[in-house]
């Protein structure tokens, strides 16, 4: 993110006196760091980390910490500022952030007699992701799957329907008996009362 910034700092060691990154992000309830670089000859200076105001200029407030010209590590509230001489190098880092953090902030090498040295730095936070739900188990799936097959074939018939097929293959057995016995012995009757009524009426005119 600040490569090209961090070149010219190497190639160029006077234009560019306090170098950093141009955008940062940190996890809400989590922490973000920031590193900045000074050029030689500003160990012993203050190094500054505030909230950007009007005009570039620091908003006081809990955003704000700094050390003085002879502490290299400092702490206040949620902030922590690292000042690496032999690096020239000065870290701060933000704890516990929330949405409200997010803004531009300032780096800066405090100057004695002349204008501070900083550079801006924008903060974003990113939201908490929420946990994803556990996926229903493969079995039990198929358990309510099978359970949901079962249920609507009841309710919309189906073992209404077999009951009915079951009732016409008994009819239609009961008609194949009835046509195949009954029918025959019905029919000898008719032919012994038939042969009996002749042989009377031969009797009859002997």
């Amino acid at each position: 993110m600040w490569a090209l910034p961090l070149w010219l700092w190497i190639l160029f060691p006077g234009c560019m006196a306090l170098i950093g990154p141009e955008i940062v992000t940190g996890p809400e309830g989590g922490s973000v760091s920031v590193t900045c670089k000074y050029n030689r000859g500003h160990e012993k200076n203050g190094k500054l980390w505030c909230r950007a105001g009007p005009s570039s200029r620091c908003s006081s407030g809990e955003h704000t910490i700094h050390t003085n010209w002879s502490e290299a590590n400092v702490q206040k509230g949620r902030l922590s500022l690292q000042d690496n001489h032999i690096l020239r190098t000065f870290t701060i880092t933000m704890e516990h952030l929330t949405k409200a953090d997010a803004g531009t902030y300032l780096c800066g090498v405090l100057i004695a007699f002349s204008s501070d040295l900083r550079h801006a730095v924008e903060v974003t936070v990113s939201p908490v992701l929420s946990p994803m739900e556990p996926p229903v188990s493969t079995e039990f799936t198929a358990s309510i799957f099978t359970w949901r097959i079962s249920t609507e074939s009841q309710v919309s018939g189906f073992p209404a329907v077999h009951n009915m097929s079951q009732s016409s293959q008994d009819s239609h057995i009961h008609f194949v008996l009835l046509v195949g016995l009954k029918v025959p012995v019905f029919l000898c009757m008719v032919c012994t009362v038939v042969w009996v009524s002749v042989r009377y009426r031969g009797s009859s005119n002997d």
